[in-house]
């Protein structure tokens, strides 16, 4: 008879214990008034959570990074705290704040194509096609040949209510990325 094996959770376990750990960091740094640790815990809180994908946590906690000033970086040193706050609001159905945050990325970011690219979708979500067009060209200019892009183009060109050219951008992803199945189906709902 065979043991039964469970699934190792030591790594969720342990990342559930470092979000405690920077949680209460943060707590007793708001406490004591030490802006300093609050930040550092705060990144690192923002972090975490945004690859666990615990959005609310992400959102929170880069939502009081932002509250607390730290977005003045004129280095664009901010900029990964603001696309986590994009994510995260995105993930939880805030379209227009995630624009917000997304647009504060690109600002402080700007030659960064994938950013571009995820504002942009979130633009053509919101039915801001300009302002998509606009991040779009950006990116193309930036990073021409990537897969996403093409997808974009043709989820722009789904929005605008043009078949053909939506058509021609899918077909164009799957040329860069054959089997992608945000392009399979667009094709799929073309038939």
């Amino acid at each position: 008879m065979s043991k039964k094996r469970r699934p190792d959770t030591t790594g969720m376990q342990t990342a559930t214990q470092m979000r405690a750990e920077m949680a209460r960091m943060a707590a007793e740094a708001r406490v004591r008034g030490d802006r300093t640790q609050l930040i550092a815990a705060l990144k690192g809180l923002a972090e975490l959570c945004d690859r666990l994908e615990d959005w609310a946590g992400a959102r929170d906690a880069a939502e009081e990074l932002a509250a607390l000033g730290t977005s003045g970086a004129s280095d664009g040193s901010d900029a990964p705290m603001w696309t986590i706050l994009a994510d995260a609001r995105r993930n939880l159905g805030d379209l227009p704040g995630a624009a917000q945050a997304y647009g504060q990325a690109a600002a402080r970011a700007p030659d960064a194509p994938m950013l571009r690219r995820n504002y942009a979708e979130t633009l053509i979500l919101l039915g801001r096609l300009g302002e998509a067009t606009f991040q779009l060209d950006i990116a193309e200019r930036l990073e021409p040949d990537s897969v996403f892009q093409a997808l974009r183009w043709a989820e722009l060109a789904t929005a605008r209510g043009d078949r053909a050219e939506a058509r021609r951008w899918a077909e164009e992803t799957l040329r860069r990325q054959p089997g992608m199945p945000e392009a399979l189906a667009m094709l799929q709902g073309d038939a």
